[in-house]
């Protein structure tokens, strides 16, 4: 039976506690040897033990290494943790301290099988801990692994996700904004012949929240009837489908070449006239775009371009939110529940001029030019922020947020 939710051992705690009785323990026994843990080669002859082992337990043992969990993410197995013990006590470390060692290991392996079932499942839980718990960083093999994965499952992965959002007032109404949006998909692959992807989708809006001057094409001159932007994507491109939905409309890719032979880039632009207001009508009220992320990818860079001219208070920030439970509207009261780690933080851009090139995107700052020049601005009238996530985890969307200015006369 299992055991009640109210003494169910803390992960956190148990692991806090297993780790400073291990440390201490190990730190005891060199102390007591005189053997230094700065020096993992000296360490080494000195205990008799291969140059990798003797790392590992220099770094185990060194006092100003308070990063535990890189640490336990480092820690030998049991064959090598025997090893560790027998050394010391062939070099005439005292039986009490190799005694507590040998109990302090035998803890940890007893976490592992605990709250991790093997060293794996501990590993992932390890880097949720990793500086704080809202910290991704030290997922990212996991994400690579889930992007491996899920790219031999849907049949499909990208080497770059771009999502840029440019936001300026609207020369019809100064107390709206215009929004353009563009999502990239550069060398996109079909890993499957027969797999067809959904590209992007745009919502339609509730006669409460309809836009005034409405959603078009970006590029509406040279593409009128399609939000892709030729100039910026292959050449040759198979036929695009687009489905009508009960909530906007969706654009599909047909089935296609396979492989990095077969690769192709679709770039993808919407603007969005007088859209909203700029004001709020209640404290904390916020503006925020938004990027699906449903295709593997080995890399997103999201961006946002505010006009100087918008009075917004503060700096924007970056949130991501699990799409897996679709029909869970994203607002405020009900988003947070589904929020994920963040694996980076939304940059700010320095100068009058932000530096917008990317060795990830080509021709990146003429794609930011034709944008901008819908808005009849230079990137100078702007402020600009970037997020960069490596192997973001899909199905996602993540947020790009910023307070909205008061009410006039407010």
């Amino acid at each position: 039976m299992p055991l009640p939710s109210s003494t169910k051992p803390d992960f956190e705690v148990d692991f806090r506690e297993t780790m400073d009785h291990l440390r201490g323990s190990l730190a005891e026994c060199l102390s007591a040897l005189a053997a230094d843990p700065f020096s993992p080669r000296a360490l080494g002859r000195q205990l008799e033990l291969d140059k990798s082992l003797a790392w590992k337990v220099a770094q185990l043992a060194r006092p100003d290494d308070t990063d535990a969990v890189r640490v336990a993410q480092q820690l030998p197995g049991p064959a090598g943790q025997k090893l560790v013990v027998e050394a010391l006590r062939r070099a005439n470390a005292p039986n009490g301290p190799c005694d507590r060692l040998e109990v302090a290991f035998g803890r940890f392996r007893r976490l592992v099988e605990v709250h991790g079932g093997n060293r794996a499942g501990m590993d992932v839980m390890l880097a949720s801990l990793s500086a704080g718990s809202r910290d991704a960083r030290g997922m990212e093999n996991s994400r690579k692994q889930a992007f491996q994965g899920n790219s031999a499952i849907w049949g499909v992965q990208v080497r770059m996700r771009l999502g840029l959002h440019v936001v300026a007032p609207s020369r019809a109404d100064p107390e709206r904004v215009t929004i353009a949006s563009v999502a990239g998909f550069y060398d996109f692959q079909r890993l499957r012949a027969d797999a067809r992807w959904p590209l992007v989708s745009i919502q339609d809006f509730g006669e409460g929240r309809r836009e005034v001057g409405g959603l078009g094409p970006l590029d509406i001159d040279e593409n009128p009837d399609s939000p892709l932007l030729p100039g910026f994507s292959s050449e040759n491109l198979p036929p695009l489908e687009v489905m009508r939905t009960s909530q906007g409309q969706v654009t599909e890719l047909s089935e296609g070449p396979l492989g990095k032979s077969g690769a192709q880039t679709f770039v993808f632009g919407h603007l969005r006239r007088s859209f909203v207001p700029m004001r709020g009508q209640q404290p904390d009220e916020f503006g925020e775009y938004m990027t699906i992320l449903n295709t593997p990818a080995e890399r997103a860079q999201l961006d946002l371009l505010l006009h100087r001219d918008l009075p917004f208070p503060g700096e924007p920030t970056a949130r991501l939110f699990s799409k897996l439970e679709t029909g869970t509207p994203l607002d405020v009261d009900t988003s947070n529940r589904y929020e994920l780690p963040l694996a980076g933080s939304l940059e700010p851009l320095a100068g009058r001029r932000p530096t917008l090139a990317s060795p990830h995107v080509p021709r990146y700052p003429e794609l930011v030019d034709r944008v901008l020049g819908r808005f009849d601005a230079a990137l100078e009238d702007f402020q600009a922020w970037r997020l960069t996530l490596r192997y973001p985890p899909i199905p996602t969307i993540a947020v790009l947020r910023h307070s909205l200015a008061p009410p006039a006369g407010g």
